[in-house]
């Protein structure tokens, strides 16, 4: 690792995973191939437990200059699914991880390779009798996983924003356990091209349903928010 990647107060710590991944950009979702490698960085006078864990990518597994990184540490929840069109013909086993900032999408080549980043990184493995797992990591550091409350289409109405005040529009609604609605220009067999954010459901009060899908029996956001809270 090369220094201008590190700082004085902050070291690599522990290997956690390493291996291919696929990741979608955040303005275009274009998809490139990445080699990555999770760290638990080792903070100075921090406890380990607490140290946070950084993906970091790179254009090969050979490549010394960092292409980017991630606090996965920081995650609040992650969504494991199927994507069509994430650089394959083919469905893809990916994962929606969510962040406050950013909701990172990462595919996989196989099931065992998103299985491998899931037990590792975000689910790893059962504690012992004093609370801690492999690695001295507590079970705070397991993120939540999500199911799917529900799904479908409805034609949305923008708030909070004077700009989008009056515009409606047709979004594929997911809404996940863990009090998130992901919202798709494209229906489940094109969710590469088609994500656009993350709601929390408690904030869904700035989504109002202006005409929901005639096929549609209820409100999504609405009958889920009412499921979750």
């Amino acid at each position: 690792e090369s220094i201008e990647h590190l700082s004085l107060s902050v070291l690599l710590g522990p290997l956690l995973w390493e291996g291919w991944l696929t990741k979608a950009g955040e303005s275009h979702k274009s998809w490139k191939n990445r080699w990555a490698r999770v760290h638990a960085m080792a903070e100075k006078d921090a406890p380990r437990q607490d140290a946070p864990w950084v993906l970091r990518y790179y254009a090969d597994a050979s490549s010394k200059r960092e292409k980017g990184r991630v606090v996965v540490s920081d995650a609040t929840a992650y969504w494991e699914c199927e994507l069509h069109g994430a650089g394959a013909d083919a469905a893809r086993p990916a994962v929606f991880l969510l962040l406050p900032d950013r909701t990172w999408t990462f595919a996989f080549a196989a099931p065992r390779d998103r299985r491998a980043f899931v037990a590792s990184v975000l689910a790893p493995g059962k504690e012992d009798g004093d609370g801690d797992v492999k690695g001295g990591i507590t079970r705070r550091r397991r993120r939540r996983a999500s199911a799917v409350v529900k799904e479908g289409w409805l034609n949305i109405g923008w708030g909070g924003s004077a700009l989008l005040l009056s515009a409606t529009s047709r979004r594929y609604c997911v809404v996940l356990t863990t009090g998130f609605v992901l919202l798709f220009r494209a229906g489940p067999t094109d969710r590469l091209r088609g994500f656009e954010e993350v709601v929390a459901v408690r904030d869904a009060d700035v989504l109002r349903a202006a005409e929901p899908d005639a096929t549609a029996s209820t409100n999504v956001i609405g009958r889920a928010a009412s499921m979750l809270l």
